[in-house]
């Protein structure tokens, strides 16, 4: 399946970075954005749309991703877990 966006979060402590890639590859943003539903729903709300599709990579194992995974469902991202 081919989408619109692929949107990368590393999910930290303190903050996260989020890293947009274009279907080219291209990349479309790398920004450090703040760790709570607002800025997320912000980061998210740039890329998704009623007509695109959005696969949201979280890379974080741990408990401190589920915000950021929970957000992305909610606005409508298909979603990846990275549990390396």
């Amino acid at each position: 399946m081919a989408y619109d966006f692929v949107i990368g979060v590393d999910v930290g402590k303190y903050f996260h970075h989020a890293c947009v890639l274009d279907p080219q590859g291209r990349q479309v943003l790398s920004k450090r954005i703040n760790q709570h539903e607002g800025s997320l729903r912000k980061l998210f709300g740039q890329f998704l749309a009623d007509n695109t599709s959005v696969l949201v990579i979280v890379d974080q194992p741990n408990n401190i991703s589920r915000l950021t995974v929970a957000v992305a469902q909610d606005m409508g991202g298909r979603r990846s877990l990275n549990k390396n």
